[in-house]
């Protein structure tokens, strides 16, 4: 009997980011984690690929997961990064403001009046 050649195929996440990587785009080189979630050990493969010009300009992360259970790769587009972006400088804006609060009425507590400047006469 002939015996037929099963050929693997490109996946999408494969030619996704081959398409990403071609051309004038820059990249950063893939960095690998390694993190313990619930007692098990997980590694992360991240990629981040600056597309300029074009419907799909900004930024790009390629992301893979591979645990016990299997390998996720997914390429996040320009839209999820900068909501990603966003939702962390708005934390740590608020972590800012809440920090400077609580110095402030330490500060009070401990004495100190805070005094507006003067004003300057015309």
């Amino acid at each position: 009997m002939e015996e037929h050649q099963q050929y693997e195929t490109v996946d999408a996440f494969d030619r996704q980011v081959a398409g990403l990587l071609a051309g004038n785009n820059l990249h950063t080189k893939a960095t690998t984690l390694q993190a313990v979630m619930l007692t098990k050990l997980e590694t992360f493969i991240v990629q981040v690929i600056r597309v300029s010009g074009g419907d799909d300009e900004g930024d790009n992360v390629a992301l893979q997961h591979i645990s016990k259970r299997g390998t996720v790769r997914i390429v996040l587009p320009p839209v999820v990064v900068n909501a990603i972006v966003r939702g962390k400088d708005s934390l740590a804006k608020r972590a800012r403001r809440n920090s400077s609060r609580a110095s402030m009425r330490q500060r009070m507590a401990e004495g100190y009046v805070p005094t507006p400047p003067k004003r300057k006469r015309k």
